[in-house]
């Protein structure tokens, strides 16, 4: 099915969702029958290239997870989650939620696989540190570039992303707030004094 061209292009962005959907069904009755060799076949019928990876993924494991005969591909499915994660470009926050999902499911084979996601989440929470630092460089720049017009109501919630950051940044070095005040005076000069 994931391969199916039709079902791609006509159902849109809610392929991923029927794919997952199907998929459980299917994993339903891999797991009432215990057949293990299933859950790859399953997982390979349903794929939608890398769109619903992490998603079948937890599909599957959250059917599964609960079986103890299926606890050998359980930690191969969190494995391959984890591998997808470090070898992927998705946001922090992202990771942290997927690594925090991960741990929660792998405290059920056992203490020590959850808590090795709980402390990948922690690692992946520094991270947002960088993502809030690059996010407000990223954005003093585009500024310098992107409006003609000032624009008052950007130039405030602009600044309050820069505040709110400050704060949950608080004690680390080089936060950027000579970029934030470039970036706010860049959309709107009235902005800085108020």
């Amino acid at each position: 099915i994931g391969a199916d061209f039709d079902f791609r292009h006509y159902d849109g962005p809610w392929a991923k969702f029927k794919l997952n959907f199907l998929a459980g069904l299917n994993i339903d009755l891999a797991v009432r029958y215990g057949y293990i060799e299933w859950v790859d076949r399953i997982m390979t019928s349903f794929m939608h290239g890398k769109v619903n990876y992490i998603s079948l993924r937890f599909e599957i494991l959250n059917k599964i997870i609960h079986s103890e005969i299926f606890n050998k591909k359980s930690l191969v499915l969190l494995n391959e989650i984890d591998e997808h994660i470090k070898q992927s470009n998705l946001p922090a926050s992202e990771s942290v939620e997927t690594y925090i999902d991960c741990s929660l499911l792998a405290r059920k084979i056992s203490e020590r696989s959850g808590n090795y996601f709980f402390n990948e989440a922690v690692k992946a929470v520094s991270d947002i540190d960088i993502e809030a630092r690059d996010q407000i460089r990223c954005f003093e720049n585009l500024s310098k570039i992107g409006l003609t017009n000032p624009n008052a109501k950007l130039a405030h919630e602009f600044s309050r992303f820069v505040e709110y950051s400050s704060i949950k940044l608080s004690g680390y070095d080089n936060f950027p707030f000579n970029e934030g005040v470039m970036a706010i005076a860049n959309l709107d000069p009235a902005s800085v004094f108020t």
